[in-house]
Protein backbone atom coordinates (compact mmCIF):
# COMPACT_ATOMS: atom_id res chain seq x y z
CA UNK A 1 0.00 0.00 0.00
CA UNK A 2 1.22 3.53 -0.10
CA UNK A 3 0.49 7.22 1.77
CA UNK A 4 0.66 10.78 0.37
CA UNK A 5 2.84 12.72 2.43
CA UNK A 6 2.50 16.01 0.90
CA UNK A 7 0.89 18.34 -1.90
CA UNK A 8 2.16 21.13 -3.22
CA UNK A 9 0.14 23.52 -5.37
CA UNK A 10 0.61 26.73 -7.57
CA UNK A 11 -1.69 28.94 -9.35
CA UNK A 12 -3.69 25.74 -9.25
CA UNK A 13 -7.76 27.08 -9.31
CA UNK A 14 -7.94 29.46 -6.41
CA UNK A 15 -4.55 28.54 -5.00
CA UNK A 16 -1.63 31.01 -5.48
CA UNK A 17 0.98 28.52 -3.85
CA UNK A 18 0.47 26.02 -0.73
CA UNK A 19 1.95 23.38 1.03
CA UNK A 20 -0.76 20.75 2.18
CA UNK A 21 0.86 17.53 4.74
CA UNK A 22 -1.13 14.52 5.29
CA UNK A 23 -1.18 11.75 7.93
CA UNK A 24 -2.21 8.12 7.58
CA UNK A 25 -6.11 7.27 8.05
CA UNK A 26 -8.54 10.09 7.98
CA UNK A 27 -7.56 13.35 7.32
CA UNK A 28 -10.94 15.79 7.45
CA UNK A 29 -10.16 19.33 5.03
CA UNK A 30 -12.69 21.60 6.30
CA UNK A 31 -14.04 25.03 5.71
CA UNK A 32 -16.50 27.37 4.20
CA UNK A 33 -17.81 26.51 0.71
CA UNK A 34 -15.49 27.97 -1.99
CA UNK A 35 -12.75 27.88 -0.02
CA UNK A 36 -10.93 25.28 -1.96
CA UNK A 37 -11.58 21.89 -0.49
CA UNK A 38 -12.99 19.97 -3.61
CA UNK A 39 -9.93 21.61 -5.71
CA UNK A 40 -7.39 20.21 -3.46
CA UNK A 41 -8.95 16.62 -4.21
CA UNK A 42 -9.37 17.34 -7.75
CA UNK A 43 -5.31 18.09 -7.83
CA UNK A 44 -4.96 14.44 -6.29
CA UNK A 45 -7.14 13.28 -9.21
CA UNK A 46 -5.57 14.86 -12.07
CA UNK A 47 -2.00 13.66 -10.71
CA UNK A 48 -3.63 9.90 -10.84
CA UNK A 49 -5.76 9.70 -13.98
CA UNK A 50 -4.55 12.66 -15.65
CA UNK A 51 -7.78 14.28 -15.72
CA UNK A 52 -10.03 16.25 -13.65
CA UNK A 53 -13.54 15.03 -12.38
CA UNK A 54 -14.58 18.88 -12.97
CA UNK A 55 -13.76 19.87 -16.48
CA UNK A 56 -12.72 18.43 -20.03
CA UNK A 57 -10.48 21.17 -20.57
CA UNK A 58 -7.78 22.03 -17.88
CA UNK A 59 -7.23 24.90 -18.47
CA UNK A 60 -9.58 26.14 -16.44
CA UNK A 61 -7.74 24.86 -13.42
CA UNK A 62 -5.01 27.48 -14.00
CA UNK A 63 -5.36 30.66 -11.58
CA UNK A 64 -6.65 33.71 -12.88
CA UNK A 65 -4.00 35.60 -13.70
CA UNK A 66 -1.34 33.27 -14.02
CA UNK A 67 0.64 31.25 -17.19
CA UNK A 68 0.47 27.91 -15.56
CA UNK A 69 -0.35 25.60 -12.68
CA UNK A 70 1.70 22.76 -10.90
CA UNK A 71 1.22 20.12 -8.34
CA UNK A 72 3.59 18.09 -6.61
CA UNK A 73 2.65 14.89 -4.98
CA UNK A 74 4.90 13.70 -2.91
CA UNK A 75 4.19 9.37 -1.87
CA UNK A 76 5.21 6.22 -0.64
CA UNK A 77 4.58 3.46 -2.42
CA UNK A 78 5.32 -0.39 -1.15
CA UNK A 79 8.05 1.30 1.15
CA UNK A 80 9.75 3.67 -1.63
CA UNK A 81 9.45 7.48 -1.56
CA UNK A 82 8.01 8.89 -4.81
CA UNK A 83 7.19 12.31 -6.31
CA UNK A 84 4.58 13.15 -9.20
CA UNK A 85 4.96 16.64 -10.87
CA UNK A 86 2.93 18.28 -13.40
CA UNK A 87 2.90 21.79 -14.67
CA UNK A 88 -0.01 23.07 -17.24
CA UNK A 89 0.24 25.98 -19.37
CA UNK A 90 -2.97 25.49 -21.00
CA UNK A 91 -1.02 23.47 -24.31
CA UNK A 92 2.39 22.01 -22.91
CA UNK A 93 2.17 20.35 -20.25
CA UNK A 94 5.06 19.04 -17.93
CA UNK A 95 4.98 15.19 -16.38
CA UNK A 96 7.35 13.86 -13.80
CA UNK A 97 7.41 10.73 -12.24
CA UNK A 98 10.48 11.00 -10.10
CA UNK A 99 13.26 11.99 -12.44
CA UNK A 100 11.66 10.20 -15.38
CA UNK A 101 9.86 12.52 -18.28
CA UNK A 102 6.45 11.88 -19.85
CA UNK A 103 4.64 13.31 -22.30
CA UNK A 104 1.01 12.39 -22.08
CA UNK A 105 -1.11 12.30 -19.39
CA UNK A 106 -2.13 8.66 -19.66
CA UNK A 107 1.27 7.92 -18.57
CA UNK A 108 0.57 8.98 -14.82
CA UNK A 109 -2.13 5.92 -15.09
CA UNK A 110 -1.31 3.51 -12.36
CA UNK A 111 1.22 5.28 -10.15
CA UNK A 112 -0.89 6.96 -7.62
CA UNK A 113 -4.01 4.75 -7.97
CA UNK A 114 -7.11 6.80 -6.52
CA UNK A 115 -10.72 6.48 -6.32
CA UNK A 116 -13.11 9.76 -5.33
CA UNK A 117 -16.36 9.66 -4.75
CA UNK A 118 -18.08 13.37 -4.94
CA UNK A 119 -22.29 13.96 -4.50
CA UNK A 120 -22.40 14.66 -8.39
CA UNK A 121 -21.47 10.68 -9.17
CA UNK A 122 -25.02 10.01 -7.93
CA UNK A 123 -25.27 10.50 -11.68
CA UNK A 124 -24.09 6.80 -11.87
CA UNK A 125 -27.18 5.12 -10.37
CA UNK A 126 -29.88 8.37 -11.90
CA UNK A 127 -27.80 9.93 -14.71
CA UNK A 128 -27.16 9.37 -19.00
CA UNK A 129 -25.08 5.60 -19.81
CA UNK A 130 -21.78 7.89 -20.39
CA UNK A 131 -21.48 8.07 -16.56
CA UNK A 132 -21.43 4.41 -16.09
CA UNK A 133 -18.87 4.08 -18.53
CA UNK A 134 -16.64 6.46 -17.16
CA UNK A 135 -17.03 4.29 -14.13
CA UNK A 136 -16.02 1.61 -15.55
CA UNK A 137 -13.17 3.11 -17.77
CA UNK A 138 -11.47 5.06 -14.61
CA UNK A 139 -11.67 2.09 -13.04
CA UNK A 140 -9.58 -0.38 -15.87
CA UNK A 141 -7.76 2.71 -16.76
CA UNK A 142 -5.96 2.26 -13.64
CA UNK A 143 -5.50 -1.33 -13.18
CA UNK A 144 -5.24 -2.84 -16.79
CA UNK A 145 -2.26 -1.14 -18.93
CA UNK A 146 -3.83 -2.27 -22.35
CA UNK A 147 -7.17 -1.30 -21.77
CA UNK A 148 -6.73 2.20 -22.20
CA UNK A 149 -4.64 1.25 -25.51
CA UNK A 150 -7.45 -0.33 -26.56
CA UNK A 151 -10.09 2.13 -25.57
CA UNK A 152 -7.90 5.01 -27.22
CA UNK A 153 -7.68 2.78 -30.58
CA UNK A 154 -11.52 2.41 -30.59
CA UNK A 155 -12.18 6.01 -30.23
CA UNK A 156 -9.72 7.20 -33.14
CA UNK A 157 -11.21 4.69 -35.12
CA UNK A 158 -15.06 5.62 -34.13
CA UNK A 159 -14.28 8.96 -34.93
CA UNK A 160 -13.40 7.68 -39.06
CA UNK A 161 -16.03 5.35 -39.48
CA UNK A 162 -18.37 8.14 -37.96
CA UNK A 163 -16.83 10.97 -40.11
CA UNK A 164 -17.19 8.61 -43.29
CA UNK A 165 -20.84 8.06 -42.43
CA UNK A 166 -21.59 11.78 -42.74
CA UNK A 167 -19.57 12.50 -45.75
CA UNK A 168 -21.34 9.34 -47.38
CA UNK A 169 -17.82 8.37 -48.42
CA UNK A 170 -17.73 4.15 -47.69
CA UNK A 171 -14.49 3.37 -49.37
CA UNK A 172 -12.17 2.97 -46.13
CA UNK A 173 -15.11 1.67 -44.03
CA UNK A 174 -14.37 -1.93 -43.50
CA UNK A 175 -10.56 -1.06 -42.82
CA UNK A 176 -11.85 1.48 -39.71
CA UNK A 177 -14.71 -1.40 -38.73
CA UNK A 178 -11.76 -4.40 -38.32
CA UNK A 179 -10.16 -1.92 -36.09
CA UNK A 180 -13.25 -0.91 -34.18
CA UNK A 181 -14.07 -4.74 -33.83
CA UNK A 182 -10.72 -6.11 -32.32
CA UNK A 183 -10.76 -3.40 -30.00
CA UNK A 184 -14.26 -3.29 -28.57
CA UNK A 185 -13.62 -7.04 -28.18
CA UNK A 186 -11.44 -6.62 -26.30
CA UNK A 187 -13.08 -3.67 -24.23
CA UNK A 188 -16.55 -5.12 -23.72
CA UNK A 189 -14.21 -8.80 -22.40
CA UNK A 190 -12.65 -6.52 -19.65
CA UNK A 191 -15.83 -5.21 -18.29
CA UNK A 192 -17.77 -7.83 -17.94
CA UNK A 193 -15.02 -9.78 -15.99
CA UNK A 194 -14.61 -6.46 -14.11
CA UNK A 195 -18.07 -6.16 -13.27
CA UNK A 196 -18.75 -9.97 -12.30
CA UNK A 197 -15.50 -9.85 -9.72
CA UNK A 198 -16.81 -6.52 -8.66
CA UNK A 199 -20.48 -7.40 -8.02
CA UNK A 200 -19.66 -9.31 -4.63
CA UNK A 201 -17.57 -7.30 -3.47
CA UNK A 202 -19.93 -3.95 -4.10
CA UNK A 203 -22.51 -5.98 -1.99
CA UNK A 204 -20.26 -7.01 0.52
CA UNK A 205 -19.63 -2.95 1.10
CA UNK A 206 -23.66 -2.17 0.64
CA UNK A 207 -23.84 -4.11 3.99
CA UNK A 208 -21.72 -2.29 5.89
CA UNK A 209 -24.53 0.25 6.33
CA UNK A 210 -26.96 -1.85 7.34
CA UNK A 211 -29.50 -0.54 5.04
CA UNK A 212 -32.44 -2.83 5.28
CA UNK A 213 -30.58 -6.03 4.38
CA UNK A 214 -31.68 -5.15 0.83
CA UNK A 215 -28.93 -6.73 -1.68
CA UNK A 216 -27.86 -4.09 -4.62
CA UNK A 217 -26.88 -6.06 -7.80
CA UNK A 218 -25.22 -4.65 -11.05
CA UNK A 219 -25.36 -6.35 -14.59
CA UNK A 220 -23.02 -5.15 -17.84
CA UNK A 221 -24.91 -4.23 -21.04
CA UNK A 222 -23.14 -4.58 -23.57
CA UNK A 223 -24.01 -2.75 -26.86
CA UNK A 224 -25.73 -4.84 -29.04
CA UNK A 225 -26.94 -7.33 -26.70
CA UNK A 226 -24.61 -10.47 -27.35
CA UNK A 227 -21.34 -8.40 -27.45
CA UNK A 228 -19.22 -7.45 -30.74
CA UNK A 229 -18.44 -9.40 -33.44
CA UNK A 230 -16.76 -8.71 -36.72
CA UNK A 231 -20.22 -8.54 -37.97
CA UNK A 232 -21.44 -6.46 -36.18
CA UNK A 233 -20.73 -3.08 -37.86
CA UNK A 234 -21.70 -4.42 -41.10
CA UNK A 235 -25.20 -5.43 -39.93
CA UNK A 236 -25.81 -1.96 -38.78
CA UNK A 237 -24.35 0.52 -41.66
CA UNK A 238 -28.02 0.15 -43.25
CA UNK A 239 -28.88 2.22 -40.15
CA UNK A 240 -25.86 3.87 -39.48
CA UNK A 241 -26.24 5.34 -42.94
CA UNK A 242 -29.39 7.06 -42.02
CA UNK A 243 -28.57 8.30 -38.76
CA UNK A 244 -24.75 9.42 -39.80
CA UNK A 245 -23.27 8.11 -36.82
CA UNK A 246 -22.33 4.57 -35.55
CA UNK A 247 -25.02 3.09 -33.32
CA UNK A 248 -23.23 -0.42 -31.82
CA UNK A 249 -20.02 -0.78 -29.54
CA UNK A 250 -18.50 -0.08 -26.52
CA UNK A 251 -19.18 3.65 -26.97
CA UNK A 252 -22.82 2.84 -26.17
CA UNK A 253 -22.49 -0.28 -23.21
CA UNK A 254 -24.42 0.51 -20.06
CA UNK A 255 -24.87 -0.65 -16.75
CA UNK A 256 -28.20 -1.71 -14.59
CA UNK A 257 -28.42 -0.79 -11.24
CA UNK A 258 -31.17 -2.48 -9.00
CA UNK A 259 -32.12 -2.84 -5.02
CA UNK A 260 -34.06 -5.90 -4.05
CA UNK A 261 -35.00 -6.80 -7.72
CA UNK A 262 -35.83 -3.30 -8.47
CA UNK A 263 -34.70 -0.77 -10.61
CA UNK A 264 -32.62 1.45 -8.22
CA UNK A 265 -32.66 4.98 -10.58
CA UNK A 266 -36.79 4.36 -10.63
CA UNK A 267 -37.65 2.83 -6.82
CA UNK A 268 -34.83 3.53 -4.69
CA UNK A 269 -34.75 6.42 -2.30
CA UNK A 270 -31.81 9.68 -2.46
CA UNK A 271 -30.36 7.89 0.48
CA UNK A 272 -30.09 4.56 -0.93
CA UNK A 273 -29.25 5.89 -4.37
CA UNK A 274 -25.83 7.44 -2.47
CA UNK A 275 -25.04 4.39 -0.43
CA UNK A 276 -25.08 2.28 -3.60
CA UNK A 277 -22.03 4.62 -5.44
CA UNK A 278 -20.42 4.97 -1.99
CA UNK A 279 -20.35 1.07 -1.62
CA UNK A 280 -19.60 0.92 -5.76
CA UNK A 281 -16.43 3.12 -5.10
CA UNK A 282 -15.70 1.30 -2.10
CA UNK A 283 -15.36 -1.85 -4.16
CA UNK A 284 -13.36 -0.32 -7.01
CA UNK A 285 -11.25 0.98 -4.43
CA UNK A 286 -11.07 -2.54 -3.03
CA UNK A 287 -10.42 -4.51 -6.76
CA UNK A 288 -7.63 -1.87 -7.64
CA UNK A 289 -5.61 -2.01 -4.56
CA UNK A 290 -5.56 1.65 -4.57
CA UNK A 291 -3.42 3.92 -2.66
CA UNK A 292 -5.91 7.08 -2.28
CA UNK A 293 -9.92 7.01 -1.16
CA UNK A 294 -10.85 10.70 -0.98
CA UNK A 295 -14.84 11.77 -0.66
CA UNK A 296 -15.81 15.35 -1.35
CA UNK A 297 -18.75 16.06 1.07
CA UNK A 298 -18.96 13.06 2.08
CA UNK A 299 -21.54 14.01 4.86
CA UNK A 300 -24.53 15.21 2.65
CA UNK A 301 -27.15 13.28 2.13
CA UNK A 302 -26.54 10.62 4.49
CA UNK A 303 -28.31 10.97 7.85
CA UNK A 304 -26.00 10.83 11.41
CA UNK A 305 -26.68 6.65 11.63
CA UNK A 306 -24.82 6.09 8.03
CA UNK A 307 -22.31 8.26 8.77
CA UNK A 308 -21.17 6.86 11.97
CA UNK A 309 -20.96 3.69 9.59
CA UNK A 310 -19.28 5.02 7.14
CA UNK A 311 -16.53 6.44 9.43
CA UNK A 312 -15.66 3.23 10.76
CA UNK A 313 -15.80 1.73 7.44
CA UNK A 314 -13.15 4.26 6.34
CA UNK A 315 -11.53 3.95 9.52
CA UNK A 316 -10.25 0.62 8.37
CA UNK A 317 -8.31 1.60 4.93
CA UNK A 318 -5.12 3.23 5.04
CA UNK A 319 -5.17 6.56 3.89
CA UNK A 320 -8.58 8.72 3.54
CA UNK A 321 -8.95 12.03 2.42
CA UNK A 322 -12.45 13.88 3.68
CA UNK A 323 -14.21 16.92 3.02
CA UNK A 324 -16.65 18.89 4.86
CA UNK A 325 -18.19 22.09 6.37
CA UNK A 326 -16.05 23.73 8.57
CA UNK A 327 -18.63 23.33 11.68
CA UNK A 328 -18.55 19.38 11.21
CA UNK A 329 -16.59 18.06 14.17
CA UNK A 330 -14.73 14.66 13.80
CA UNK A 331 -12.12 14.67 16.62
CA UNK A 332 -10.56 10.86 16.19
CA UNK A 333 -9.61 12.30 12.97
CA UNK A 334 -6.69 14.18 11.16
CA UNK A 335 -7.89 17.90 10.53
CA UNK A 336 -7.18 20.39 8.43
CA UNK A 337 -9.06 23.33 9.40
CA UNK A 338 -10.46 26.35 7.45
CA UNK A 339 -7.90 29.00 9.53
CA UNK A 340 -4.67 26.61 7.78
CA UNK A 341 -6.26 27.03 4.10
CA UNK A 342 -7.98 29.98 4.12
CA UNK A 343 -4.70 32.72 3.48
CA UNK A 344 -3.38 30.61 0.69
CA UNK A 345 -6.34 30.09 -0.55
CA UNK A 346 -8.46 33.90 -1.23
CA UNK A 347 -11.03 33.34 -4.54
CA UNK A 348 -9.15 35.36 -7.57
Amino acid sequence: MGCIQKVTLASFRNYSEKEFVFEPGINLIHGDNGIGKSNLLESILISSIGRSDRTKNLKEAIRHGSSKFYIDIFYTKEGLSEKIHINFDGKEKGILHNKTKHKSFSSLLGLLPSVLYSPADVDIITGEPKYRRRFMDIHLAQSDPSYILHLSRYNKALKHRNALLKTHDYSAIEIWEEQLAHSAAIIQKKRARFITDLEEIFTQEFSHFQHKEKIPKVIYKPSPKEYITPESYKESREKDYILGFTTVGPHRDDLLFSLDTEKAKVYSSEGEKRLMVIALKLASYRMMGAVIFAMDDYHCFLDSEKQKHLIERLKTLPQVFLTAPADFETPFINSISIEDIRGAASAP
